[in-house]
């Protein structure tokens, strides 16, 4: 079950708001932080890529 959580991004943002909210983290909010920011990187790459190919 611990490697579904660390696979999943939505564990990292539900973490990072539990640690601004709370002060207690899983994973760390620097490490919330770089995973969510790579995750916005790639998904905008391939809506990137994806939005050429697009013909009207």
């Amino acid at each position: 079950m611990e490697i579904a959580a660390r696979m999943d991004p939505l564990s990292y943002g539900i973490d990072g708001l539990r640690g601004s909210l709370i002060g207690h983290s899983s994973f760390g909010i620097t490490t919330d932080f770089f995973v969510l920011g790579i995750l916005v990187v790639l998904l905008l790459g391939i809506g990137s890529c994806l939005f050429d190919k697009i013909q009207v």
